[in-house]
């Protein structure tokens, strides 16, 4: 059964139960909205755009599918209806690759998974944090998340903004 980055965020929250209250505000505060925040938010926009992509292309599949079956007839209504139909399907293939849907899925979802492990290897005392949670290796952690922040955002600037754009 695959876990959702809410439950796997309530797993990691129960694991820093220990240090909780060593944290500083500041600290708490980073965790209950800029790491969960950012870890939820980028699920969400995966999910979105994700299907913003599919229905795009089962749509253009679709209207593509229903006009070689209307091509055959010679009634002026008809054609008209073909090319329309047509058209629609050229706009609806057209607009997950305009929108950039796959690289948006990617990138975000990249950034999902790189959240969720740092998150991981915190609790778990992983490297680079050798120890159970605390307040100092939390402040590691923070450096690190605000980091995968940094790349998440050059990554998208790159895969999604810049690409195909003609900018440097």
């Amino acid at each position: 059964m695959a876990t959702t980055a809410g439950s796997e965020l309530d797993a990691m929250r129960a694991a820093l139960d220990g240090c909780w209250n060593e944290l500083s505000p500041g600290q708490q505060g980073f965790w209950e909205t800029v790491y969960t925040n950012r870890v939820l938010g980028t699920r969400r926009i995966t999910g979105r755009f994700r299907s913003y992509g599919q229905w795009s292309r089962f749509g253009a599949l679709a209207f593509g599918a229903v006009v070689p079956a209307l091509a055959g007839f010679s009634d002026l209504p008809v054609r008209i209806a073909a090319a329309v139909v047509a058209a629609i399907a050229v706009i609806l293939n057209g607009a997950a690759a305009i929108f950039r849907t796959d690289q948006r899925v990617i990138v975000n979802r990249t950034a999902t998974r790189k959240l969720l492990n740092e998150g991981w290897k915190l609790v778990g005392g992983r490297e680079p944090y050798q120890t159970t949670p605390t307040k100092e290796t939390f402040g590691l952690f923070m450096d690190k998340v605000i980091e995968q922040l940094d790349e998440y955002l050059a990554g998208y600037v790159t895969a999604v903004d810049r690409v195909g754009a003609g900018r440097e």
